[in-house]
């Protein structure tokens, strides 16, 4: 970071990984994870990852677990910083459980929330598929579509992933979107381009991911 008083202070970027996991139910088990990118508001001053991991997961993860079956604990978050190639990622252990009861859908099946930056084009847009979602969520006769309780709780996840969070020590963290295609973070000097979240959208019908299937049982 430059301290000569001349050289701009550049914003401090932060990846947060989060990790549950989904119980088997019969066959294997799987990871249910999401990434986050903030930046800084502040260019100057301290911060601590443990902060972090304490307002990220009170803001963020509390409200994405709420939307979850009952058959997903989480396991951990980790923060690192991203203007840095070679800071660890610090390791949070946490067991927070799914809030919804009752028979999960199969694995492959999740919620997709679409974030959208002020720039068009792939590289700046981003999106969380959550899961395992419940049978629950959905409705005899619209059974493609997210029922109006379920909607509600995505909606709490979406609102609280763009709002970002403010940890402990008074640092806000602001959600961007960071393009890896565009940008250079393994080796120092880092190259980070990226924009600021400012909209996301609930999808309303039941999306799929095939790589999240379980393994198959004869």
């Amino acid at each position: 970071m430059p301290t000569d008083g001349l050289t701009p202070t550049p914003p401090v970027f932060i990846e947060v990984y989060t990790r549950g996991l989904v119980a088997s139910a019969g066959s294997t088990t799987r990871y249910s994870e999401q990434v986050y990118h903030f930046r800084r508001s502040a260019t100057i001053g301290t911060f601590d990852k443990s902060h972090i991991d304490t307002a990220f997961q009170a803001a963020i993860v509390v409200p994405c677990y709420a939307a979850l079956n009952v058959r997903v604990t989480q396991q951990f978050n980790t923060v690192r910083v991203l203007n840095d190639a070679l800071d660890a990622p610090q390791v949070f252990n946490h067991a927070v459980v799914g809030a919804i009861a009752g028979d999960s859908m199969a694995t492959s099946v999740s919620a997709y929330i679409k974030g959208e930056t002020g720039v068009r084009g792939r590289s700046y847009r981003g999106s969380k598929k959550l899961f395992p979602m419940s049978e629950s969520d959905t409705t005899v006769a619209t059974d493609d579509l997210w029922n109006t309780g379920c909607l509600t709780r995505l909606g709490t996840y979406a609102a609280a992933w763009l709002a970002g969070f403010t940890d402990s020590d008074g640092n806000t963290w602001t959600p961007v979107i960071v393009s890896r295609l565009l940008s250079q973070l393994r080796l120092n000097n880092v190259l980070i381009t990226w924009n600021f979240l400012t909209s996301v959208a609930v999808r309303k019908t039941a999306g799929t991911m095939r790589r999240r299937k379980v393994a198959s049982v004869y």
